[in-house]
């Protein structure tokens, strides 16, 4: 029977165990790490970094946070009348009352329409 254990890239092993990770690089990484799709070798040394600094491990742990949160919102359903109310509060805003700015519905509705999305 074969393992289904990827070997490791012995390569890539070497490449990564060869420098040291600068919080420019945590940034710049963070998103491979919070998917999960870092490579072991990478991981290790990612994770070496998040130990000794303080401002990288808040800030692994403010986007895990983030991530969280802006998957609860998109479940969330805005109430209708708060929808309505933002859209009048959007046109009185813009200037877009009808009368006083003689913009045309169709005007209005091409500026809105980021807000019906």
């Amino acid at each position: 029977m074969e393992s289904t254990t990827q070997k490791p890239n012995t390569s890539a092993t070497s490449i990564v165990s060869s420098f040291v990770l600068t919080c420019r690089d945590v940034e710049d990484l963070s998103s491979l790490y919070l998917d999960g799709e870092m490579i072991d070798p990478l991981k290790i040394k990612f994770e070496a970094h998040l130990d000794a600094c303080h401002d990288c491990k808040h800030l692994i742990e403010d986007l895990k946070l983030t991530s969280l949160l802006a998957r609860e919102l998109a479940l969330k359903q805005i109430p209708a009348g708060v929808s309505s109310r933002l859209r009048q509060a959007l046109k009185e805003k813009a200037g877009f009352n009808g009368e006083a700015t003689g913009k045309s519905s169709a005007t209005l509705k091409s500026h809105l329409k980021v807000v019906r999305a």
